[in-house]
């Protein structure tokens, strides 16, 4: 069975991911639940936007422990809650250093 390129107009085996004229992808309808689940798994917002709520809360409660510390443990306290609150922030940077990176390899690899 052949396909038609969407870039080129020619036919090519069905078997090719690519054409291998121009490299386009072919004219077939594709599933739009399967486009819906992909595009939803490429968006990383939410994951993002929750762990930046949860080290402002973090941040926040260690501000509030530290302004009312009456002893070294309450400090250390405070500390921890600040390291938990800077991981939290790397965690969201890595998220979207890693979703460019998978969008750049996706960009540049035959599907």
């Amino acid at each position: 069975m052949n396909k038609k390129c969407s870039g080129c107009g020619k036919e090519y085996n069905a078997a090719l991911k690519r054409c291998p004229h121009c490299g386009g992808g072919f004219t077939t309808a594709t599933n739009p639940a399967v486009q819906q689940k992909k595009g939803s798994a490429e968006s990383p917002t939410g994951a993002i936007i929750a762990l930046c709520i949860l080290s402002g809360l973090a941040l926040m409660a260690g501000w509030g422990i530290l302004v009312a510390a009456k002893s070294a443990i309450h400090e250390i306290e405070a500390f921890i809650l600040f390291l938990i609150s800077a991981v939290l922030i790397a965690g969201a940077a890595n998220v979207g250093a890693i979703n460019r990176l998978i969008k750049e390899i996706k960009k540049n690899k035959d599907y």
